[in-house]
């Protein structure tokens, strides 16, 4: 589909004004402010379009009344079309008030057109190269179809899990091995003690009872006449008492005791390594956890925006949901000035277009400031456009005897010379 004639009355600063688009390359010349943009871009999305005063559908924003002239209420313009396959001719009018558009096509009877053919018409956002890099890297992926909002979303949360575990690891501290020591339990070594303590005592009481007997028992021998039966109970109760043993001693359990302390103190030390390390080694996990997660999470998202053709491999879109294309270096760069120069970013955008259009679309290109392109330049991107099916419209400041083009349009002041 290729624009074949445009038609403006009382728009902006054009009255009762035709212009025939070449099928190939129009060049529109004129110092700024002839008008060169509105007929290379502006009243062609006016037509196909309409203006809104709010943000809608591909619309130029805007309020109605700037684009409308002083001549009367309306502006009105009219676009004829020629579907090249079928060879056959479309017109579609626009009558813009200061209320809406009102926008009509005539079509040869027997004419099929698909739904939503004239919202599908024209990919406006890829039309003009200077119009395309206005937007943000992000906006440029959506227009693109290319939307990682849940990707990123995903990521974002699995970043803040991965912050998380890491303040927890941090909240360790560093941590030095600790030789295992088990707790002593001071209350049953003192336990201990105290029955040796009492064995002790007892033995030191029977030692005095025996002793204490046995000076009555001589005492008693020395006596025996008058002692006799007190020997011999004397006798009977050194019978029934038990024999004399060697105290026990209590320094090894006072040892303990006095060593408790200190062994206790590693103890728990070892303890709160073990807790810590428990600590360390479960936001470790975390950790391991997330970034397989966020791994799966990017290469999901990879072989997300691989699904898209736009004929470059090195496109690609960062965690930010942005557009970006590998420079010359190999870095990845958003796709604007000045990381790319006028000439590359043409031909750039120029691919995408190519790549969103539909078939039956208008693959049309208006190139902005032309002139700033050296001839070289001029000449490959006008080859590289046709040979992809574009329909070319530059718009240069240039003097009409500067010019020795063909199918060249020179504009003074929105009027044709």
């Amino acid at each position: 589909m290729k624009i074949k004639s445009l038609k403006v009355n009382n728009f902006v600063k054009f009255t009762d004004f035709e212009i025939k688009y070449d099928g190939k390359v129009t060049h529109l010349v004129g110092v700024n402010g002839s008008g060169k943009t509105t007929l290379g871009l502006t009243a062609i999305w006016a037509c196909l379009k309409g203006i809104a005063e709010k943000s809608c559908n591909g619309q130029l924003i805007g309020e109605r009344y700037r684009f409308i002239g002083d001549s009367q209420k309306t502006a009105d313009l009219e676009l004829v079309l020629l579907d090249e396959k079928n060879n056959v001719e479309l017109k579609i009018q626009n009558k813009i008030s200061k209320d809406g558009n009102k926008i009509t096509f005539d079509a040869p009877v027997g004419y099929k057109l698909p739904d939503g053919w004239l919202n599908n018409l024209l990919s406006i956002a890829f039309m003009s190269t200077k119009h395309f890099i206005s937007y943000s890297s992000k906006e440029q992926a959506l227009l693109l179809g290319i939307d990682t909002s849940e990707f990123d979303k995903k990521i974002e949360k699995l970043k803040e899990d991965y912050t998380y575990s890491n303040r927890k690891i941090r909240d360790c501290g560093e941590i030095k091995f600790v030789e295992k020591v088990e707790y002593v339990e001071i209350s049953e070594l003192i336990e201990d003690r105290e029955k040796i303590d009492d064995f002790n005592r007892i033995q030191r009481e029977n030692t005095e009872t025996i002793c204490s007997l046995k000076e009555k028992l001589e005492d008693l021998k020395a006596q025996k006449k008058y002692i006799e039966e007190q020997i011999e109970k004397a006798q009977e109760v050194l019978l029934t008492m038990p024999e004399i043993q060697l105290l026990k001693s209590t320094d090894e359990i006072n040892e303990k005791i006095k060593n408790s302390e200190e062994i206790n103190r590693k103890a728990v030390e070892y303890q709160n390594y073990l807790d810590k390390k428990s600590q360390y080694d479960a936001a470790k996990a975390e950790i391991d956890t997330i970034k397989n997660k966020a791994e799966k999470v990017k290469q999901e998202k990879i072989d997300y925006i691989k699904e898209f053709d736009f004929g470059f491999k090195e496109l690609s879109v960062n965690d930010n949901g942005e557009l970006l294309l590998a420079d010359k270096t190999g870095h990845a760069r958003p796709i604007k000035e000045p990381y790319f120069s006028k000439g590359e970013l043409e031909l750039i955008v120029a691919k995408l277009h190519a790549k969103v259009t539909p078939d039956e679309g208008l693959r049309l290109r208006f190139i902005d400031d032309f002139e700033l392109l050296d001839e070289k330049n001029q000449e490959k991107i006008i080859n590289d456009l046709l040979n992809s099916g574009f329909q070319v419209i530059t718009a240069q400041v240039s003097n009409v005897n500067d010019t020795n083009k063909d199918n060249v349009v020179v504009l003074s002041e929105c009027k044709k010379v």
